[in-house]
């Protein structure tokens, strides 16, 4: 476990513990659970549409098929959008001011690697759009703070930040 330091500004310095892979994990699983119930009135809303029978082609063969009535798919397109970016929304600015529910819940902090210091909302912002860097190659960006001297995943690397136990 590396111990950081704040910037000499601070005029008592307190040394903070990077967090380890299995807090991280946990406060990502919570904020993540949190995030898919945010679509899911979107998505119910989808599932108990009424449908209409139109033609289709399956294998080859017309046929007809069910579908969702283009008002109603409408209709759940727009409450999962509203609510995914309400979530959003919402998250960068609880975790700028210090933490999401999830970081709460497992005691962790995201913070500037340089002064730690809490972030604003959009380098919360970016960081959460860059963790598409770490996920995409096998999830290789997030095992990296496993053998990284200051535990940074790829998108924190990304937008300069680490992340501590609060």
């Amino acid at each position: 476990m590396s111990a950081v330091q704040p910037s000499a500004v601070d005029d008592a310095p307190q040394t903070r513990y990077l967090a380890g892979f299995g807090v991280r994990l946990g406060a990502f699983t919570v904020d993540g659970l949190l995030a898919v119930a945010s679509v899911v009135p979107g998505l119910a809303v989808l599932a108990m549409s009424p449908t209409v029978r139109r033609p289709c082609t399956v294998d080859d063969a017309a046929s007809t098929c069910s579908v969702a009535s283009p008002g109603w798919l409408s209709l759940s397109m727009t409450i999962t959008v509203v609510g995914f970016a309400a979530y959003l929304g919402w998250y960068c600015l609880r975790v700028s001011r210090g933490q999401s529910p999830g970081q709460r819940r497992f005691g962790v902090q995201v913070v500037d690697q340089v002064t730690v210091a809490s972030i604003g909302p959009w380098r919360v912002f970016a960081r959460q759009f860059t963790q598409f860097a770490s996920a995409v190659p096998f999830g290789l960006g997030y095992l990296w703070m496993l053998w990284d001297p200051r535990s940074q995943t790829w998108h924190d690397k990304l937008v300069g930040t680490i992340v501590i136990q609060a």
